[in-house]
C-alpha cells in the first residue's frame, strides 16, 4: 500500500489546513480517505473529492462549486 501526503491550498474557507499521510492503493481510496479527513471543515453535505494521481491534483466540490484543491505526493516507505 503506498503512502500519500496530501497537501491543501483551501478546504471549504479555511486556508491553513494541515497536511494528511493517508495510506491508499487507488485513487478512488485515497479520495475517500481524504474526505473522511476534511469533511468536518466543510458546511455542504454534498461533498466529491476527485483524486489525479497522474497529475499528483486533487479537487474537492461543494454541489457545484469548487470546495478547495489540494497536491498528492507518494511518501517513501523505509
Amino acid at each position: 500500500m503506498t503512502r500519500w501526503r496530501c497537501e491543501f491550498e483551501r478546504v471549504g474557507r479555511h486556508h491553513d489546513v494541515p497536511p494528511v499521510v493517508v495510506e491508499a492503493e487507488t485513487a478512488d481510496q485515497l479520495a475517500e480517505k481524504v474526505y473522511r479527513a476534511v469533511n468536518h471543515r466543510l458546511l455542504s453535505s454534498a461533498v466529491e473529492v476527485v483524486v489525479d494521481l497522474e497529475k499528483g491534483t486533487g479537487n474537492i466540490f461543494c454541489g457545484f462549486q469548487s470546495g478547495g484543491t489540494f497536491t498528492v505526493l507518494a511518501e517513501e516507505q523505509s
